[in-house]
């Protein structure tokens, strides 16, 4: 009736036109009251009444722009929550995934299946390492999980993360203690006790003239080899240090 009108016969089945339809009652739902309100300067709205399609609005923008003033300004327009909602709503999603790490006792992201073979890789993320304070330099350790379903095992889907905070947070949960508090090390007091060896630590030194008289043959051709006075087919051969030994 949004759209077509009253009359049976000018209603559409299409697609698009019922998502058109769908947004429009959203947004009519979005922005109704329960009383007139009298001589406001500002657009509010109440969360008995936030349909899903200004929230992902929101979210949306704030995500690809992190612009304040764009993500209110739909909000005046009445079509985006405002800019402290979505603060607030990304604070819960955040505190209910917290939640969920401590009850699991693992740190493992909500969209992973259950059940399925899972590799990971470990980096290093050194941002402006030159930098002389902590506010533009960064060091940490990116982890990637990568998981191998097969045709037989397709895994099976977590539960959904809900949020269930009754009261407005921008503040997330403190990290665990041993997230956050790393233990000092102490120097060795005394002389630190080494195993005893099954076999000698001290290496035969009876071929060391040798090897270093080889090395010194490698240095010589690459100083004949800079100099133009070595020949092409060992130039093309024995540059390399590896490839020079093992040829020899």
């Amino acid at each position: 009736m949004i759209m077509g009108g009253p009359n049976i016969e000018t209603q559409s089945s299409n697609v698009i036109e019922a998502q058109a339809t769908l947004t429009i009652a959203q947004l009519i739902r979005f922005n109704c009251t329960v009383r007139r309100r009298k001589d406001t300067l500002a657009m509010y709205h109440t969360k008995e009444r936030e349909p899903p399609l200004p929230i992902y609005l929101g979210l949306l923008l704030h995500a690809e722009t992190r612009k304040r003033g764009l993500v209110d300004k739909m909000c005046d327009l009445g079509m985006s929550v405002s800019y402290n909602r979505v603060l607030e709503i990304s604070t819960e999603m955040g505190n209910a995934v917290c939640t969920r790490f401590a009850a699991e006792k693992i740190v493992c992201p909500p969209k992973l299946q259950k059940g399925i073979f899972t590799t990971s890789a470990v980096d290093n993320i050194d941002h402006n390492p030159s930098s002389t304070t902590a506010i533009g330099s960064l060091h940490g350790t990116g982890i990637s999980l990568f998981q191998h379903p097969t045709a037989e095992n397709g895994g099976q889907e977590r539960e959904a993360i809900i949020t269930q905070a009754t009261e407005p947070l921008k503040r997330l949960q403190t990290l665990p203690g041993e997230y956050a508090n790393v233990p000092p090390v102490q120097p060795w007091k005394e002389e630190p006790s080494v195993p005893v060896t099954s076999v000698p630590m001290t290496g035969e030194l009876t071929d060391l003239p040798s090897l270093l008289k080889t090395q010194y043959k490698w240095l010589e051709h690459m100083k004949d080899v800079l100099d133009g006075i070595a020949a092409e087919a060992n130039q093309d051969m024995c540059v390399s240090w590896k490839k020079r030994n093992r040829s020899a």
